[in-house]
């Protein structure tokens, strides 16, 4: 297990801007910060509610499929509070994931914005990789004049007591690609949005 996050860590996880872009505001917006398996420290606000579902395939888990559920919520203002369920089912036996997140500071010209937060707040995968503090910064950026996000930041348990770091771009209103390692693999991916940034 040293050298392996829970399966269900390999993928996603509902964390702030994994999946779902957020501006420095905690708001909606494509061309904001976006990542796959990392945080990002722009927390959503009063108001934001995201749920997902998928299905997929783990290496080694002796299962053909494994499905996987979470909603997501935004309470307050300066300072938010982001909250999110995660529910796996099948090869990870039946987990039930509480998250919580807050920004301590927000963004400024010269300075990134800075979250802290913990995964599995109830440590429900004891006995896997558990319960999980981290803290990452967050900063906008222009990329090639391309609006941009670049995330760093340090996890326990599920992060292997590494560091991790993303980089997103917007390729447009409806396209962003990431870039990202998170403690244990590097992951890429494009995102489409087909009703545009917001």
């Amino acid at each position: 297990f040293a050298n392996k996050p829970s399966p269900q860590y390999r993928n996603i996880s509902p964390l702030p801007g994994g999946g779902a872009a957020l501006n420095a505001q905690g708001e909606p917006d494509g061309q904001g910060a976006l990542q796959i398996n990392i945080p990002v420290a722009y927390t959503p606000h009063w108001g934001f509610l995201n749920t997902a579902l998928y299905n997929g395939a783990h290496e080694g888990a002796g299962e053909t499929d494994n499905g996987a559920g979470f909603l997501e919520m935004g309470f307050g203002e300066r300072p938010s509070l982001y909250v999110s369920g995660f529910l796996v089912g099948r090869n990870t036996g039946e987990a039930k994931v509480l998250s919580l997140q807050t920004t301590l500071i927000q963004e400024k010209a010269n300075v990134p914005a800075i979250a802290f937060g913990v995964q599995d707040l109830l440590n429900k995968e004891h006995s896997t990789t558990g319960r999980t503090y981290y803290g990452v910064a967050t900063k906008s950026i222009r990329l090639a004049s391309r609006p941009a996000s670049i995330s760093l930041g340090f996890g326990d348990s599920r992060f292997l007591n590494k560091p991790f770091g993303g980089l997103s771009v917007a390729l447009g209103d409806k396209w962003n690609a990431i870039g990202e390692y998170d403690g244990f693999q590097p992951n890429l991916g494009v995102t489409y949005r087909p009703h545009g940034r917001y």
